[in-house]
């Protein structure tokens, strides 16, 4: 196919175009969803005389991914499958470390048709929280078959927007099957790129169909009810994730390992993670406990800050802090969370408003959810601090058994893994 002179006759639509530049990344941007669509096919772009796009015909929709987005991701991505009642979604997504900027690498394909669709951007994007960092986007290529009479494509001139017959049964498959392919241990690469005996290889052929998805994740209930780390009533201890302790880096990292591999655990953000999901659990229950002060503090606030805690009042309140005796720009604290109990009080408060106040999604729970992982943030153990052995062991027994053990409320990761397979590679070792 080829275009010239294309606005010979439109010279008013001509003058509205933008820059060269501008208008090839649009171009390369639906050529782009259209190779992700038909792996099948060649396709091959030159702009001025020059490869501006080229997509050899591939054995499946991994091969195409690495050829337009690079193959070292297309290797870490995640496999994603999920099939009931004539609907099929399977794809790749991205694990949060690789995740990008712009939206603009979501990818979706419907019925063979390359798509934008907001809701369906806005329930992967509630899949990945809270892993992923603030204003990330995960890389991703979806694929949407079902049948013709459960779609609308004739809702746009250009026929990039579809409406479905039943959004809400399309939007619970892409939860579920993004949720369990982001709690799988593949969310977390290996180091050096080989893994232990028995893994699939990143670079196998992906291929489409129904499959069932089975959750990897394990989930475990922590009948402990005192907040600190290593304060906890005597409990028996949740699955080996990680294997045995083999000691501590630095004072920093906890270095674990199995037969297979070794791991390296942040203990901050690790600590981190089991905080935030203990205390969701508190707080699903009743409000969370709180640490009365002896001399209640005051509190000024500039106008900005003091609606957003007028606002917030009721949601504190139930995270354990006690605010009254308002006149004017200020306010009494007279308890905090139980877990902050050392805290400075002021500081604290205005260090959790500016939280609240950063940038972040809409509606009441993902305010909540930047809320708690500030609170288990800062009552988390900090990094450097000496552990004894018994400590790190209930630790990665405690981050064994959340519900996402490899990456912390704000989306940083927690382990780092190495593969002793490739180790012995690299030092010749045969035995």
């Amino acid at each position: 196919m080829e275009v010239g002179d294309l606005f010979f006759n439109t010279p008013a639509r001509l003058k509205f175009l933008k820059a060269a530049r501008t208008e090839l990344a649009l171009a390369l941007r639906l050529l782009q969803g259209i190779a992700l669509a038909h792996p099948e096919l060649h396709l091959a772009v030159t702009h001025d005389g020059r490869p501006a796009l080229t997509a050899p015909r591939a054995k499946s929709l991994r091969d195409r991914v690495g050829a337009i987005y690079g193959w070292e991701l297309a290797g870490k991505m995640l496999e994603l499958r999920q099939a009931s009642d004539g609907l099929a979604l399977v794809g790749l997504i991205a694990p949060p470390q690789a995740a990008r900027a712009s939206r603009e690498e979501m990818t979706w394909v419907v019925n063979g048709r390359p798509v934008r669709d907001t809701l369906l951007t806005q329930t992967l994007l509630d899949a990945y929280r809270p892993l992923l960092a603030r204003d990330q986007h995960p890389v991703s290529v979806i694929w949407i078959d079902l049948p013709p009479q459960e779609l609308d494509v004739n809702v746009h001139p250009a026929k990039a927007w579809v409406r479905f017959r039943s959004p809400r049964r399309i939007q619970e498959a892409l939860h579920l099957a993004a949720q369990t392919a982001l709690r799988a241990a593949d969310v977390v690469q290996r180091q050096g790129g080989v893994g232990p005996v028995g893994t699939a290889d990143p670079t196998a052929a992906f291929v489409t169909g129904s499959a069932t998805v089975t959750g990897v994740g394990e989930s475990g209930e922590d009948s402990a009810r005192q907040p600190g780390l290593f304060h906890e009533a005597a409990a028996p201890f949740g699955r080996e994730l990680f294997g045995t302790v083999v000691g501590q880096l630095q004072d920093t990292f906890v270095v674990a390992a199995t037969d297979e591999e070794v791991f390296f655990v942040d203990q901050h953000v690790a600590h981190e993670r089991v905080l935030f999901e203990r205390l969701e659990t508190d707080l699903a229950a009743a409000p969370l406990a709180s640490q009365d002060l002896l001399f209640p503090e005051t509190l000024e606030l500039p106008p900005g800050q003091r609606a957003l805690l007028t606002e917030w009042a009721p949601t504190l309140e139930r995270l354990g802090f006690a605010l009254e005796g308002w006149s004017g720009g200020t306010c009494l604290v007279r308890a905090v969370p139980a877990l902050l109990a050392r805290r400075e009080p002021r500081r604290l408060i205005t260090r959790m408003l500016e939280e609240l106040a950063g940038p972040g999604q809409e509606g009441a729970a993902p305010q909540l959810d930047r809320a708690l992982a500030f609170i288990a943030c800062r009552a988390a153990i900090k990094a450097p601090a000496p552990l004894e052995r018994e400590e790190m062991r209930r630790l990665l027994s405690d981050l064994a058994v959340t519900r996402t053990p490899y990456f912390c409320p704000h989306g940083r990761p927690i382990v780092s893994r190495l593969s002793l397979r490739e180790i012995r590679k690299e030092l010749r070792r045969t035995w």
